[in-house]
């Protein structure tokens, strides 16, 4: 009776660990960029030609993908900017209209990259960050505006992030 025990005991923690290792070999490589888009790639080094450029901001640049797929999961997307700093890769904005839109980019978001951390009481807000164990090198923010039903959806890559904020705090006011 005793090896019964035991033996359960090791056949339930050999299925959770199979379990945990297969969601990790399930896609490595979900934090380290987006859409096959690697981060800190320098943009001469994309396949994708063309890219059209769409915003100009004081620190970086977004661009558009033309043949992008607007749609993630059952959700449907007003548009994704793939944003740029120096040339490099550094992050991306979706945002989507709609309740239903929120609803299903909000539970493809947490089923690919786990739970994020609500921000808000309403629970309309979430954010991931490299100080959760789930989200490596990541800052991320799942966010839904009730009142004008839009939902925004943003990634990027905390070493560009962090190398941002202190090149325009070094900045002379």
């Amino acid at each position: 009776m005793q090896i019964d025990t035991k033996m359960k005991h090791y056949v339930g923690l050999l299925i959770l660990l199979l379990s945990l290792s297969s969601q990790a070999i399930a896609d490595p490589a979900k934090w380290d960029g987006f859409r096959g888009m690697k981060w800190g790639t320098h943009i001469k080094d994309f396949n994708d030609i063309n890219l059209v450029l769409v915003e100009n901001g004081n620190e970086y640049k977004g661009y558009r993908r033309p043949n992008d797929k607007l749609s993630i999961g059952d959700a449907n997307l007003k548009e994704i900017i793939y944003t740029f700093y120096k040339d490099r890769f550094y992050g991306f904005k979706i945002e989507a209209q709609g309740q239903d839109n929120f609803r299903f980019l909000k539970n493809a978001v947490f089923d690919y990259y786990g739970d994020g951390r609500p921000t808000a009481k309403s629970h309309t807000s979430w954010l991931w960050t490299p100080e959760l164990e789930n989200s490596r090198n990541v800052r991320m923010l799942l966010s839904y505006d009730v009142s004008k039903e839009i939902t925004k959806w943003s990634m990027g890559y905390a070493p560009i992030l962090k190398q941002m904020y202190d090149e325009k705090s070094k900045k002379p006011k």
